[in-house]
């Protein structure tokens, strides 16, 4: 009888499909850091940093939380050191990523969660807001900022990077499903 392979990560989910790289919180149910998703996220954003085809990053949890913040158990005395190594590990390996880091935030979002998120390039919560819902209901005709972001982003990019992307429908289409399905 053939055996499962062992999953990569156990805390966390990374999809790459270029130039986007997924990265998803699944430490049910309201995505808790812990230290050994520390160390899982330390190795995701590393891992997608080496890859010269990824140009973003988007971190997500789920419909119920991104994250609640850092796991209460590891503020103890005798924890609370290398939980704080660990954490600033992972916050300034996003910080220090040249990718763009987008968090898409939907549901709970607190303390070292909410810090995570907050060190990304961009946080968007929702794409579709109750207000932009609101006047298309009544047949106003709305755009979403998504589209501005991305044209804004272009000379960003390069200056940083020396590549001027081009924003196209498949891009949209991809940054719109990682912000809205993680």
């Amino acid at each position: 009888m053939a055996t499962q392979p062992k999953p990569r990560f156990e805390k966390i989910a990374l999809a790459i499909a270029p130039p986007i790289a997924r990265l998803t919180l699944s430490n049910p149910p309201v995505n808790v850091l812990d230290v050994p998703m520390m160390d899982e996220l330390l190795a995701a954003v590393e891992e997608v940093e080496q890859r010269s085809d990824v140009a973003a990053i988007v971190l997500s949890g789920n419909q119920r939380a991104f994250s609640a913040g850092v796991d209460v158990k590891a503020h103890t005395p005798d924890k609370v050191r290398d939980m704080l190594v660990k954490f600033h590990s992972v916050i300034r390996a996003v910080t220090a990523t040249k990718k763009v880091s987008i968090a898409a935030v939907r549901g709970t979002c607190m303390g070292g969660g909410a810090e995570l998120a907050a060190v990304c390039d961009i946080v968007y919560n929702p794409l579709d807001t109750p207000l932009l819902k609101s006047a298309r209901a009544r047949g106003h005709i709305c755009i979403d900022g998504l589209g501005m972001l991305m044209h804004q982003a272009v000379p960003a990019f390069a200056a940083f990077y020396g590549v001027t992307p081009s924003v196209t429908p498949a891009l949209r289409a991809e940054l719109e499903q990682a912000l809205t399905h993680g």
